[in-house]
């Protein structure tokens, strides 16, 4: 919800949005503080650290970044696996398991703190993540099913937040470093929600009356609204 509202200040420049988020960013630090360890979900962090880098960039407010950085560094150093993904959950019985919706807002956030703070180190973490799990069970990498982001590896359940995440952090890794492997992938990835997600051109429902799910749709179009915007795409990849 906090980066819809940077949606709105970063496509129309109106103070409102700002004014919006900085109101319920403050609220959100009084009730969380400002270090999130005791939260077993890297998950959960990954998407408040989103918001936090995000709001320096357009807003140049120091806080947001150290915020945004202590976060990430503690977030990143438990939770980096031998494959080279991010476990999910700390919490007792979870396991060492990794899911698509750890992966794509870390590898995100981490392109993101490369831009903010000019540390190429932030660019090759969100590297090895991604294409660890670009080159996992939790991705179809071609053939009819090519773009496909699974849930987990035991988990073929295709969403409009994973699908978001993993065009988002595809197009990052395109700009940094010019790989038509992350164009592709990005490519692939929208064509996937036309083909899974959508009735015509039309978006189906997904739950969208309960739980997370309403809030989670504007993750995938704040990152299609990136593909046409970064690729000047009038492409029609339904």
């Amino acid at each position: 919800v906090m980066e819809a509202m940077l949606d709105g200040y970063e496509t129309t420049g109106k103070a409102v949005y700002k004014e919006m988020f900085e109101g319920t960013y403050n609220d959100f630090i009084a009730r969380n503080g400002d270090y999130w360890t005791n939260n077993d979900f890297n998950d959960d962090i990954s998407w408040a650290v989103l918001d936090s880098v995000r709001a320096y960039l357009l807003f140049g407010e120091q806080k947001y970044l150290d915020i945004a950085k202590k976060n990430f560094d503690f977030m990143y150093n438990r939770a980096l696996l031998s494959d080279g993904m991010l476990r999910w959950s700390h919490e007792n019985g979870r396991g060492e398991g990794s899911l698509s919706c750890i992966n794509g807002p870390g590898s995100v956030a981490a392109c993101y703190l490369g831009m903010a703070t000019g540390d190429d180190s932030y660019y090759e973490k969100a590297k090895g993540v991604f294409n660890a799990w670009r080159n996992s069970d939790m991705y179809i990498r071609e053939g009819d099913d090519a773009g496909h982001v699974k849930d987990s590896k035991d988990n073929a359940w295709c969403s409009t937040y994973n699908q978001g995440t993993f065009i988002g952090a595809a197009i990052l890794l395109y700009e940094k470093y010019g790989d038509e492997m992350y164009y592709n992938d990005a490519r692939n990835a929208v064509k996937a929600v036309y083909r899974y997600l959508c009735n015509g051109k039309i978006l189906k429902e997904e739950n969208t009356n309960s739980g997370d799910l309403s809030g989670m749709r504007g993750i995938l179009m704040r990152y299609m609204r990136k593909y046409i915007v970064t690729f000047n795409s009038q492409e029609d990849l339904s």
